[in-house]
């Protein structure tokens, strides 16, 4: 060893699907949300269903399509329950 040690940098695991900070006007489907938030396939549809994840619209399938900055902004909104005791 010729100098001091240096830790490695972590890496980023990354889905071939999305990135890992998806542009905030990228349209994704709920597989593609699943991959990036790295939660199970369902979790778009009950969170447009219960909680009001804007959708930008529907693929010809049939299939929730969302923008990645709404799905951030949705993200980062107060919790409406988060002030009751």
């Amino acid at each position: 060893m010729t100098g001091p040690w240096r830790p490695t940098p972590p890496t980023r695991c990354r889905s071939p699907d999305v990135a890992v900070d998806p542009p905030d006007d990228a349209l994704l489907s709920a597989a593609e949300v699943a991959a990036w938030l790295h939660v199970d396939d369902d979790w778009l549809a009950r969170a447009i269903a219960e909680d009001r994840l804007p959708v930008m619209g529907w693929a010809s399938d049939g299939s929730p399509v969302v923008a990645a900055g709404e799905v951030r902004a949705w993200l980062r909104r107060p919790d409406p329950h988060g002030d009751e005791t």
